[in-house]
């Protein structure tokens, strides 16, 4: 697909400053972009990328306008331009049909237009609504219900039995796990994400929420609609996310605990107990040279200590 700029600033609906002849077929990024390709700017740090770039194109905003000699698309959220854009030029195509080597229960019911990609297996009494994606070596257990135009990438289990166990004298006695997995529209989950199944009522991810790859849910988590969540971070069972939230990689979210809307994470943070105001809340102690990073842990336990004494 090939699209002139003029054409590219009518479906954006931003300003065109540059010639509106110039053919853009692609997206790229500012230090390897070609003059066929537009890419956008909006990190500071990339000023020089930005004034070196070969890109045809740049979208930008209104402050940044004379950093740069490329043809300019000027509108107030580079980044979500070019998304939409992106989406135009580069349009995802939704596979269908089912693989012969995947294993779907006779109780579960798959609609039709569903892709269920080889080696998938589908377990009993699940329902898989129109146009989910389910890729190569997903496994679902049983009782997973997952929303239309939903996207399963490869690897992800979704509804094994959660951590649950009591201690009977010193002996783990493992409890029954006998809730599901309730997933909503258009929600995203990344390779090799884990997302167990309610002890007894069910763990649920509503609707438009975006997982990316190697998040471990525990039971009974809900995650509120439209919250994004970055690789590699935990949450423990019965933690209840709001919406519209955004966590960072690697953050560590207690179980048990309620975070309200619209909160963002910061990666590696640890999250131990209720947020209840909107806001951003980091916990990540910045990387020091050893000694220096020693040294200033051991004058903010003595401030703590002291703090503590009085």
């Amino acid at each position: 697909m090939s699209l002139s700029l003029a054409a590219v600033a009518a479906f954006l609906e931003a300003e065109l400053i540059g010639d509106p002849l110039v053919e853009i077929s692609g997206v790229g990024s500012l230090q390897e972009g070609q003059a066929n390709q537009i890419g956008f700017f909006q990190d500071r740090k990339r000023r020089q990328e930005l004034k070196d770039t070969a890109l045809g194109a740049v979208i930008l905003r209104p402050e940044h306008l004379s950093w740069t000699a490329s043809n300019k698309l000027v509108c107030d959220n580079p980044h979500v331009a070019f998304a939409r854009l992106a989406q135009r030029l580069h349009p995802r195509l939704r596979p269908e049909g089912r693989h012969p080597s995947a294993v779907i229960d006779p109780s579960s019911q798959v609609h039709a237009s569903a892709h269920i990609a080889a080696h998938v297996v589908i377990g009993a009494n699940c329902v898989i609504a129109e146009g989910v994606v389910i890729e190569a070596h997903a496994v679902l257990y049983d009782d997973v219900q997952i929303g239309p135009y939903s996207h399963v990438h490869a690897g992800a289990v979704i509804g094994a039995e959660g951590f649950g166990y009591a201690n009977d004298k010193g002996q783990w006695l493992a409890v029954p796990q006998v809730g599901g997995v309730r997933i909503g529209a258009r929600v995203d989950i990344g390779a090799n994400t884990t997302i167990d199944r309610g002890a007894l009522e069910h763990t649920i991810i509503e609707d438009g929420v975006k997982l990316d790859n190697q998040i471990q849910i525990g039971h009974n988590c809900v995650i509120g609609a439209h919250t994004a969540i970055a690789g590699c971070v935990g949450i423990a069972g019965s933690a209840r996310i709001g919406r519209y939230c955004m966590i960072g990689g690697a953050a560590m979210i207690a179980g048990h605990l309620s975070i309200c809307d619209g909160v963002i994470i910061s990666g590696g943070t640890l999250v131990a107990s209720d947020i209840t105001e909107k806001g951003q809340y980091t916990g990540v102690f910045p990387t020091l040279p050893h000694r220096s990073w020693a040294k200033l842990a051991g004058s903010l336990r003595y401030q703590v200590r002291h703090l503590v004494s009085e």
